[in-house]
């Protein structure tokens, strides 16, 4: 009866969402706020991301797409690319834990775990997930809105194109797996602290 008194508690508490909450305001900002603003603008003919000159265009975007002979062959591509990639990388990384798994209970218990789990590690993780997020967009900005028509014939311009797009997606990945980071830090940091209070009382 006390326990169940406790979790009630613990329920109407803001506590526990205090904690969720910058987890959230992070992924609604970073992911969900660009995939609704992408989704808007499908609705809209865009040539430059002022909002004076968008035209509102219905349907007419995707009745392009769906008229386009390549489409087809494009949702192929990427089905099949889907389900090789997916099944790839389950494969792999079940077989790499698996394999870590075994390692670390007979023979390199802490070296692995050091080797695998360190901050370093953690932070690289993040810093790959943010990059394959954000390339692709401002990829497609920089041809919008910086680059001549003649990019895709001039190798110079090309090679400027590749080296921009890397340098300021490695810039911005690795600031925002810094704001994640500290997050999660103060976070755990947060939580420590007020468990220790409640242990003491």
């Amino acid at each position: 009866m006390n326990q169940t008194k406790s979790l009630k508690l613990r329920m109407k508490s803001p506590y526990p969402y205090s904690l969720v909450l910058p987890a959230l305001i992070v992924y609604g900002v970073l992911y969900v706020l660009p995939a609704a603003s992408g989704f808007l603008l499908s609705f809209f003919n865009v040539k430059t991301f002022k909002i004076s000159s968008f035209t509102f265009a219905g349907l007419e975007n995707y009745a392009t797409v769906l008229r386009n002979p390549y489409f087809s062959v494009a949702i192929k591509n990427t089905l099949l690319f889907s389900i090789v990639t997916t099944l790839g990388k389950v494969g792999f990384g079940l077989a790499l834990a698996l394999l870590g798994c075994i390692l670390t209970s007979a023979f390199l218990p802490r070296p692995l775990e050091w080797l695998l789990g360190n901050r370093l590690m953690r932070w690289l993780s993040g810093l790959t997930f943010n990059f394959y997020i954000w390339h692709q967009f401002l990829a497609v900005q920089y041809v919008r809105n910086w680059f001549p028509n003649t990019l895709h014939s001039d190798p110079g311009l090309q090679w400027a194109f590749t080296v921009l797009c890397y340098a300021s997606t490695l810039v911005l990945a690795a600031a925002l797996t810094a704001v994640t980071d500290g997050f999660a830090r103060w976070g755990k940091s947060f939580c420590s602290k007020r468990t220790r209070k409640q242990s003491a009382l």
